[in-house]
């Protein structure tokens, strides 16, 4: 159940003075970018003084959103007077660097709907029934009678869109389509919305996309499948960063698949990204491996190179999905 008082006193938090930065965590999504840049106007729109600072640029099939230009580059030295609003970060350490300096803000508030969040707030706002972060900024919004204008209304639909797959995942129910309804009839356009998410990319992305599934493997009986993506395909696409939506999923529609696995080659290291249908729990399978996220969408961070990732990966993965029938 969650606890009135903490959501109390964040709404009385939320209208006191600041000044106020909003953060979300590394390798900003849909929801972290949409519910930051709709909380930041929010507060700007009571008069207070707002930053909104992200660890990671911003994908470029987010950048059509105007308000991305108001995120800050870098932060100040000294945050001892500031009032940090952390959303959909299920730790203080998905901000990479930058915890520390953040640890030491005046007050930390935590507004996130991952499982696995660590409660590292002085206050915090954790819904796990929540298919997204923007939604429970929307319901806060609200409770306090403010009506989201198109903009913003604009920016939590882009957060509801994003952590449902385009509402197609697990977690698209009753609550989020009329949350959704609800910011269409403020001005929300959902076709033009999920072009801008969706449906436009280069003709690279394209060309890696098409390299990415050729890497396809099926393992333990068909019950796992693997992809990579690789620097190589990076270069022979010519892009320098993939910014296809729900990349990690197209395993997962593999009849007979329980788990999909995406692995991502980075300096040094290989992003694991893992979906399930529903039957096996990768959030934890991705605590395993250090990470965290979703019972059917999660990932993880290996420090390895790509092929010993992929052992990490299947022996994690191997318990779970053993008991499974094929």
């Amino acid at each position: 159940m969650l606890d009135t008082n903490q959501r109390a006193k964040i709404q009385k938090t939320l209208t006191s003075d600041g000044p106020f930065l909003v953060v979300s965590h590394r390798r900003p999504d849909g929801d972290a970018i949409g519910t930051s840049l709709a909380l930041a106007a929010w507060l700007r729109g009571q008069g207070k003084e707002v930053a909104v600072w992200m660890p990671d640029p911003v994908p470029a099939n987010y950048r059509f959103i105007r308000a991305v230009q108001h995120i800050v580059a870098s932060l100040p030295p000294d945050l001892s007077d500031t009032v940090v609003v952390f959303v959909d970060s299920p730790g203080i350490d998905r901000a990479g660097d930058a915890s520390a300096l953040l640890g030491k803000a005046r007050m930390i508030i935590n507004i996130d709907h991952h499982t696995g969040n660590t409660r590292f707030g002085d206050l915090n706002l954790v819904d796990t029934s929540a298919a997204a972060a923007a939604l429970i900024l929307l319901e806060l919004m609200e409770e306090a009678g403010i009506d989201p204008d198109p903009e913003v209304a604009s920016l939590l639909y882009v957060g509801l869109l994003a952590d449902t797959g385009g509402f197609r995942h697990g977690n698209t129910d009753a609550r989020v389509l009329a949350a959704a309804g609800r910011l269409v009839e403020r001005g929300a356009d959902p076709a033009e919305l999920s072009r801008n998410v969706f449906g436009e990319v280069a003709a690279g992305q394209i060309h890696l996309l098409g390299l990415v599934l050729s890497s396809l493997e099926l393992e333990l009986d068909g019950r796992v499948s693997l992809m990579f993506l690789t620097d190589e395909m990076r270069t022979r696409a010519g892009v320098s960063e993939e910014t296809l939506e729900g990349l990690p999923t197209y395993g997962r529609m593999i009849r007979g698949v329980a788990v999909a696995v995406l692995l991502r080659e980075e300096p040094g290291a290989t992003r694991v990204n893992l979906r399930s249908k529903g039957v096996v729990d990768v959030n934890a399978i991705a605590a395993t491996l250090g990470g965290g996220g979703h019972a059917s969408a999660s990932g993880a961070t290996v420090d390895a190179p790509i092929d010993v990732a992929r052992r990490i990966v299947l022996s994690a993965i191997r318990d779970a999905v053993e008991s499974i029938r094929p």
